[in-house]
């Protein structure tokens, strides 16, 4: 029989744990924190503002083993969130980001500060600016465009790992002082940051860091840009036709966000071919969220080669003829009534040529929309006549109106005897998918076995129905 371990005092079992085990435990519950496993593109995003969970921190404050098994572990550190709202330094903060820095060893570093004040960064960045080497991302959402200190001007060459960088202000009528942070700009000196790939800036900072020096070269490896804010009151102007023809030299560009500009725009809606950007821009994504009419046109209209997979329009639609042949998802959010096929999408905006099969309208009303896409428009030709996929989530609309819709595309895609897209004789194509939350009645029974029959499947509020085996 065992011998038993020897008391000793001041000791419980789980003070025999090994520390290998600990470490197990820990990242069991690291992965369980979103904030601690994000990657470098949700670290990025708009809407997954990283946490502040100092996870690391607070376990190593419980007890000496648990701290040795974490500064053991230098991945226990790579991920510095700081949320600050106080106009006081705290001491907590400062020291929270001296030991991640030095505890991180040399992985890279994902950083973001969030509600901030200048005297707080200009602190905190004396103990994080060292380790500029290894940041993997920053990210500062600010109060204002003074908040960015000058300790940042000489992150142009330190930073060789950096791949994504969001600096964000409230205000948007003046720079983030871009300047200090890229201080050779004015010289159209290349930003010597090779491996970024997201960038996230205010519309007066980009236009002030690369559109006015043409310094499109220190986007190269840029894959996914943004541009936030711009206000018609600031002084130089933002031109919808000379952002076109900059980033038609990015060359790994896939994901593009246009939010908030008023640009200054000349042109008429209809350009005239000499006028036309010789390059392309091929896109995995775009979205364009209040943005002009004038601006709209000129960039639909100024390439020559245009090409995106997944659209996006928010408050904004244009009202003009669209080169959008080549979307294959459409997402229509927040539209005002009556912007777009009722009058004009359906005879103006070629929405009856987009050979999108995937449509999806949030929080518009869509009463006019709807009725136009149940019967043909002129001749025998159907507004979005491609369309398999329907999403119609919180909109305006009356339910029955999305039957007729369902039934007359039905009816005529039985009488060319389900023509596939490519086929001389298609017209039309059946709605094979049916998403609807949130807009008027339930389904009745009849309803229901109607579009069990017809639809390949459907969620409706909370009902899920249709004849696929995946519906079932």
């Amino acid at each position: 029989m065992p011998r038993r371990r020897p008391y000793v005092a001041g000791t419980t079992p789980i003070d025999f744990v090994p520390m290998d085990i600990w470490s197990m435990i820990f990242k069991e519950l690291q992965y369980a924190s979103p904030a601690e496993v994000a990657t470098v593109q949700s670290w990025m995003e708009d809407d997954a503002i990283p946490q502040q969970t100092f996870l690391p921190y607070l376990l190593a404050s419980v007890c000496p083993l648990w701290r040795d098994t974490l500064y053991c572990q230098t991945t226990f550190w790579r991920r510095l969130v700081l949320d600050i709202s106080s106009t006081v330094p705290s001491p907590t903060c400062l020291d929270i980001a001296r030991i991640y820095a030095h505890q991180s060893g040399g992985q890279p570093l994902y950083i973001a500060i969030t509600r901030n004040e200048k005297a707080h960064i200009s602190a905190i960045l004396v103990h994080l600016l060292p380790h500029a080497s290894r940041w993997q991302t920053l990210r500062i959402d600010a109060t204002d465009q003074d908040t960015l200190p000058t300790q940042l001007q000489a992150l142009s060459g330190i930073a060789p790992l950096l791949a994504g960088l969001r600096l964000e202000s409230d205000n948007r009528n003046a720079p983030l002082q871009l300047p200090l942070l890229f201080n050779d700009f004015q010289r159209a000196v290349p930003v010597d940051l090779p491996l970024l790939e997201i960038l996230h800036l205010d519309g007066p900072s980009f236009l002030d860091t690369y559109l006015l020096s043409a310094n499109a070269r220190s986007l190269t490896s840029v894959t996914s840009l943004t541009i936030a804010g711009y206000k018609s009151s600031v002084c130089t102007a933002f031109k919808m036709i000379d952002l076109v023809a900059f980033l038609v030299q990015v060359p790994r560009l896939s994901r593009l966000k246009l939010a908030d500009i008023e640009f200054h725009e000349d042109q008429p809606f209809e350009m005239a071919q000499s006028r036309r950007i010789a390059g392309g821009l091929r896109l995995q994504s775009l979205i364009l969220d209040s943005i002009g009419q004038m601006a709209l046109a000129t960039l639909f209209t100024a390439i020559h080669d245009y090409r995106c997979i997944w659209l996006t329009f928010i408050r904004c639609y244009p009202h003009v003829h669209l080169n959008i042949s080549s979307t294959e998802h459409l997402r229509i959010e927040h539209a005002p009534p009556r912007m777009f096929f009722g009058a004009p999408l359906a005879t103006a905006a070629n929405f009856d040529g987009i050979n999108s099969r995937d449509l999806t309208f949030s929080h518009c009303n869509i009463r006019h929309e709807i009725e136009a896409m149940s019967m043909p428009m002129y001749g025998n030709t159907w507004s979005c006549s491609h369309v398999t996929k329907l999403r119609l989530h919180n909109c305006v609309c009356d339910h029955r109106s999305i039957f007729r819709v369902l039934w007359a595309r039905r009816v005529a895609h039985t009488q060319t005897a389900f023509a596939e897209h490519d086929s001389p004789s298609f017209v039309v194509a059946s709605i094979k998918w049916l998403s609807v939350l949130m807009i008027g009645e339930e389904l009745s029974d009849k309803e229901k076995e109607w579009l069990n029959a017809n639809v390949e499947y459907v969620e409706w509020n909370v009902w899920v129905g249709g004849y696929g085996s995946h519906a079932r």
